[in-house]
């Protein structure tokens, strides 16, 4: 429906209007030059780290952590506003290119982000885990848990209760870190 996209269109052109007022806030402050002179001054102790990093380091359970939280949380962008559950209910099956636009959207962002955190953990793994084919092979199995989680929390905005959300929620958070644990441990594939 050529309406639907227009108004996904229009919708984030005006957040990102909105966003982009506040951006020139961030940028003009001192922040910015903060986070970059932080930046160089943790990366070189990072690298440093990583070349004298003790063999009983807990790297397993380190990445194990950090992608179960990465993975499990996220939320689906769609841009909708508080008056839309009334004017946009008779067009409602006629929405979803709209609410594919959310998810790919959604998607994007948020695999930007595993991608972001593999990079940051990407020398301890390159040391201790893999390189090559192995790096690339785990952030493709992270990207795709992250996109079935997104999948997940798209359906579960369909529940009512708070409870089955949560539990929902933990559910996925024990998924993940069993696969993340599982990808980190490399362990064989049968299982």
């Amino acid at each position: 429906m050529r309406q639907a996209q227009e108004l996904w269109e229009s919708r984030r052109h005006q957040y990102w209007s909105e966003a982009r007022g506040y951006l020139k806030l961030i940028l003009n402050s001192g922040f910015v030059i903060s986070v970059y002179f932080l930046f160089i001054f943790l990366t070189v102790y990072y690298q440093q780290f990583v070349e004298q990093m003790p063999v009983d380091f807990p790297l397993v359970p380190l990445l194990t952590v950090l992608f179960t939280w990465r993975l499990t949380a996220g939320s689906i962008r769609t841009f909708v506003k508080p008056a839309d559950v009334v004017f946009l209910l008779p067009y409602e099956t006629k929405m979803s290119v709209y609410f594919n636009q959310a998810l790919r959207y959604s998607s994007m962002w948020q695999a930007s982000y595993i991608v972001l955190l593999f990079m940051a953990v990407g020398p301890m793994f390159t040391e201790r885990i893999g390189t090559g084919a192995t790096f690339w092979l785990a952030l493709l199995f992270l990207l795709l848990i992250k996109i079935w989680n997104l999948l997940c929390v798209w359906q579960e905005q369909r529940l009512v209760a708070k409870g089955e959300r949560y539990s929902n929620m933990a559910l996925r958070m024990l998924i993940n870190a069993v696969a993340a644990y599982l990808l980190f441990a490399q362990a064989p594939v049968w299982l």
